[in-house]
């Protein structure tokens, strides 16, 4: 998952209400919400920037299990070939990383540009459209 998921839930951006019912259909199938650590920092930064406070921050992404960036995830980051910002391609990068041959995570983004460099990278993504709409 990026932050584009975890903000809109926590700040109750567009696309809020879809990605909630996402997600609690997802934790009743027994689903791993998954993200890099990198997600916990950009929205404690987002909390800063909104509100002057980090207050809020850890509870909003409490329901979030985090994976360390290691340094070949942040060097693979680099080598993505396919257009990516570069918080997008650390994330790209995770993703890539918790991939192998009993896992196929689905990455889930509501950022057109992340979903489209995952889909060139060959990633899954989450379709959220099944769930309530916002």
């Amino acid at each position: 998952m990026n932050s584009s998921v975890a903000l809109a839930i926590a700040l109750r951006e567009a696309g809020w209400r879809r990605a909630l019912a996402h997600y609690r259909a997802l934790r009743t199938d027994g689903a791993e919400t998954v993200s890099s650590t990198l997600l916990r920092t950009e929205v404690r930064r987002v909390f800063f920037r909104n509100s002057g406070s980090f207050d809020g921050a850890d509870q909003a992404v409490a329901w979030i299990n985090f994976v360390d960036l290691d340094n070949e995830t942040v060097t693979g980051a680099g080598e993505i070939p396919v257009h990516a910002k570069t918080l997008d391609a650390l994330h790209l990068s995770a993703a890539q990383a918790l991939t192998d041959e009993q896992s196929h995570p689905r990455l889930w983004t509501l950022d057109g540009p992340m979903s489209k460099a995952a889909s060139t990278l060959g990633l899954d993504l989450v379709d959220d459209t099944k769930s309530e709409r916002a």
